[in-house]
């Protein structure tokens, strides 16, 4: 009995330690918009706001150089994320959210025409001073809440 005791402690504890999806939501979207990349000596600023409508996440990209506004927004199937990737470039770290098999189901609206594209990743500009592993796994638990699987990488 006692042995059957131990062993529903560790299971109930393991299961509750894990974020809910409201708080993971709101955990990736504050992350998000706190870690934008700006470069202000170009006049160059990335903003998001990042929302969940059912199993969607809504990402309003503004994009702002020089006085010029462009803003754009992704609407992207939370179970069909794939792999979340990192790469160091134009902004101190670019971060890939990409779907998977290459589907082009992440719709796109364009505000300077309202044109819609659908596609299968899309890019965000964060700081050099975000944590990529916090906010990979936090992503990865969202996709598991929402009914999809993680994609592992082998590299």
């Amino acid at each position: 009995m006692e042995k059957i005791l131990v062993i529903f402690c560790l299971f109930w504890s393991s299961h509750s330690i894990a974020q809910t999806k409201v708080e993971t939501q709101k955990w990736i979207s504050e992350t998000i918009s706190v870690y934008a990349y700006a470069n202000e000596s170009y006049g160059d600023t990335m903003q998001y706001t990042i929302d969940f409508k059912g199993s969607d996440m809504i990402v309003v990209a503004r994009f702002s150089l020089k006085g010029t506004v462009s803003i754009n927004t992704y609407t992207i199937p939370i179970k069909e994320l794939s792999v979340v990737k990192y790469e160091s470039g134009v902004a101190p770290v670019m971060m890939y959210l990409s779907l998977k098999n290459n589907q082009n189901l992440i719709k796109c609206v364009w505000d300077f025409n309202n044109e819609i594209t659908y596609r299968n990743k899309i890019s965000i500009q964060l700081g050099s001073d975000v944590n990529k592993e916090s906010l990979t796994k936090a992503l990865n638990h969202l996709i598991k809440l929402n009914g999809g699987s993680v994609v592992s990488s082998s590299f």
